[in-house]
């Protein structure tokens, strides 16, 4: 009879120093039932024996740890032993333990770096036992659980693609010759890495900034790489293209301005910024370089210009410089009409004229300065297109006395665009002396009195003013304070025929206190009542007769004539 299928128990009863064996019964046990079996351990050629009773296992002791022992099991009856089992050869050892735990020794874009130390025990207690494989598995957060990440020999492994943010668990195990040994306990990892370059530079705001802080702003970054950005750094060079300087924590806000820092105004400062969170501090942006200056003020002094001597559909518009240039120097200005461009001038030009306006309608003129910084608020006017109304008639006499001119006038022929407001008229003193002082009228004539009766020739004019200004006096007209003449006497036909008519008359009785200087004829056809002008001879005193002709007149009408002396 032999025994058989020797073999060691499962890993539940693996010991450094025993070791469990069970075995198969024989199949032929001699007609006499088996009373116990004989073990026999050969330990490098030292054999010990021990006996069991009927029973199929049993535990070895008092052997060495990690020493390999041939075993073999003898059947025993009451006739005897039976043949021996085959040797088996068996180590006493246990399963490595897990090692002690997980570590990152490098990390990187999108990669970790794992390490693990040599399990404790490796099988005999102690680490003399050698660790044959490890098996790390991952579970990366997709509801699959643990799968293995790799069989290796080494103690490190890179893992490489992982996703911004990702949530990962790591654990690790060990084999020996006896097996696979229980895992770690787990390392959880967040990938993470520092925050991405951001996309695009500071900016400067022109509406904030002015000559003695620069306030820009600036765009959160796109990739945290996995990590809550913690604040922004600023970075400002020494203004004159310098270094830049220690990064200035600005928290998580987005915009930033130099208040706190003395800088110089006019010099250019560069300007960058980086994002920063748990794993450090990003790339820094690309850069931006910003005067240190502010939009400058408006224009000084716009005004309307030559307005006298435009025409009605004609705007020039004049302007100074302004008070302040912001820092940087002006480069040129902008022309508005109505709130569109109409004209970009140079630092050098202050006048523009606008042409084919409107006459009668209202425009919005601004003008604006600008710099290297932006352009600045507008001085602005509402202007009419229209003119200063035109150059009036001569007066006329209204009406005269010893010591007084009555003078009377026409509208102007044209009010410019607006209408006429008043009236402007003016005398002189007499011969050789200049105009006194405007007397200002809305009717259309006026009286001098308190003149000195026909001694002195008075100059007179007049001028038509609207909401524009003044418009041209009209010519000079001289008159003497001095009555009406009487009327010629004696007006007579001296001769006549179906082509002519000849008339004359004589002065008239009284001058009214002024020297006659002529006369003025007046005719009227009976059948279209009306006179007409027909001889002007206001400064020919020595004509007292005239002579009608045809196609003047016509045969067979009758027209009725009448003379006045002009003084």
């Amino acid at each position: 009879m032999q025994t058989t299928s020797v073999a060691q128990g499962d890993s539940s009863t693996y010991a450094a120093n025993s070791l469990t064996i069970s075995w198969s019964a024989p199949a032929d046990f001699g007609c006499s039932a088996i009373t116990g079996y004989s073990i026999s351990i050969d330990n490098a050629g030292a054999v010990t024996t021990s006996t069991v009773g009927a029973v199929t296992t049993t535990t070895l002791t008092i052997l060495t740890p990690g020493a390999p022992v041939a075993i073999t099991v003898t059947a025993v009856n009451s006739v005897g032993s039976g043949v021996a089992s085959t040797p088996v050869t068996l180590t006493p050892a246990t399963l490595p333990s897990a090692p002690a735990s997980i570590s990152v020794v490098a990390l990187g874009k999108s990669a970790i770096t794992l390490e693990w130390p040599v399990p404790s025990d490796t099988g005999i207690g102690d680490t003399s036992i050698a660790i044959s494989m490890y098996h790390l598995w991952v579970d990366e957060g997709y509801g699959d659980g643990f799968t293995l990440l790799s069989d290796q020999a080494s103690r490190t492994y890179a893992h490489s693609g992982l996703i911004a943010g990702q949530e990962l668990a790591y654990r690790v195990s060990a084999s020996n010759f006896m097996g696979e040994g229980p895992f770690s306990s787990e390392y959880r990892f967040r990938s993470m890495v520092v925050p991405a370059k951001p996309s695009s530079a500071p900016r400067n705001v022109p509406t904030l900034t002015t000559q003695t802080a620069i306030h820009i702003e600036y765009d959160q970054v796109e990739d945290d790489g996995g990590s809550l950005i913690l604040n922004y750094n600023i970075y400002i060079d020494d203004g004159n293209g310098g270094a830049f300087g220690a990064a200035i924590n600005n928290g998580l806000s987005l915009s930033y301005d130099t208040s706190a820092l003395s800088l110089t105004a006019g010099l250019t400062y560069r300007f960058k910024y980086s994002a920063v969170n748990s794993q450090g501090e990003g790339p820094l942006s690309d850069g931006v370089a910003i005067l240190l200056a502010e939009a400058p003020a408006a224009p000084q002094n716009l005004a309307r210009a030559d307005v006298e001597t435009l025409s009605a559909g004609v705007i020039r518009i004049t302007w100074g410089e302004p008070a302040g240039n912001g820092g940087s120097v002006v480069s040129g200005y902008k022309v508005y009409r109505d709130g569109k461009l109409s004209y970009e001038a140079s630092n050098t030009e202050f006048t523009f004229t606008f042409y084919d306006l409107s006459v009668g309608t209202t425009y919005t003129i601004g003008v604006s300065a600008v710099n290297a910084v932006t352009e600045g608020p507008r001085s602005e006017l509402a202007l009419l297109a229209a003119s200063v109304p035109s150059k009036m008639s001569r007066p006329t006499r209204k009406t005269s006395s010893p010591t007084t001119i009555e003078v009377q006038w026409t509208v102007p022929s044209f009010d410019g665009g607006s209408a006429v407001t008043q009236y402007r008229v003016r005398r002189d003193d007499g011969p050789s002396t200049s105009f006194l002082s405007d007397t200002t009228t809305t009717s259309l004539s006026n009286q001098f009195t308190g003149l000195l009766n026909s001694v002195l020739a008075y100059r007179v004019q007049v001028a038509a003013e609207n909401s524009l200004g003044v418009g041209e006096w009209s010519d000079p007209v001289t008159f003497y304070a001095a009555s009406a003449p009487g009327a010629p006497a004696s007006l007579t036909v001296i001769s006549q025929s179906t082509t002519q008519i000849s008339l004359g008359w004589s002065k008239p009785a009284s001058d009214g206190g002024c020297q006659i200087e002529g006369y003025r004829l007046w005719m009227e056809d009976v059948r279209n009542p009306g006179l007409k002008l027909i001889f002007d001879g206001s400064t020919r005193s020595a004509v007292l007769k005239y002579s009608v002709i045809s196609p003047t007149i016509s045969a067979s009408t009758t027209y009725r004539f009448a003379v006045a002396a002009v003084a």
